[in-house]
């Protein structure tokens, strides 16, 4: 019976350090354009400043729910991305209503570009040969290939 071989964590993670990376680099430059351009400048820069933290903590703490999708299937995997970015806008969406403070355009400004933003560091990152599997035969050369069935003998 051939089982495919299980995703490690550790050959993941540059992948998700790439997205991280990306995403916080994006919330950052849009704070710093939105306190440019957006009077008041303390309330925008907060603001913008509070939608990359959230962002970039939830999309972070998310690793783990890709990683539970066992399926290997890259729809199931989308699907889980976009449930993902759909509570994270709710999740927004309530800070800008609960007199928080903070302003909805710059909160919702950083929130989104820090989602495109992780999008594009994971593909990005993707693009470049990784080992994301480790198979115990490619390592070991002392270990003979063991037929699957009686015919392959």
């Amino acid at each position: 019976m051939d089982r495919p071989a299980r995703a490690t964590s550790h050959t993941l993670a540059p992948i998700y350090r790439t997205g991280l990376v990306w995403a916080t680099a994006s919330g950052l430059l849009v704070t710093a354009v939105t306190t440019a351009f957006l009077t008041p400048h303390l309330a925008s820069a907060l603001s913008a400043l509070a939608g990359t933290a959230i962002s970039v903590g939830f999309l972070a703490c998310g690793r783990g729910v890709h990683l539970l999708d066992r399926t290997g299937s890259w729809l199931a995997g989308l699907g889980l991305f976009i449930i993902q970015v759909t509570v994270l806008g709710g999740l927004g969406a309530l800070l800008a209503q609960y007199h928080t403070g903070l302003l909805a355009g710059p909160c919702a400004a950083a929130i989104s570009a820090v989602s495109v933003a992780w999008i594009v560091g994971i593909v990005v990152a993707g693009r470049h040969p990784q080992r994301i599997y480790d198979d115990p035969h490619e390592h070991d050369s002392s270990i003979p290939d063991i037929p699957a069935t009686m015919e392959d003998q």
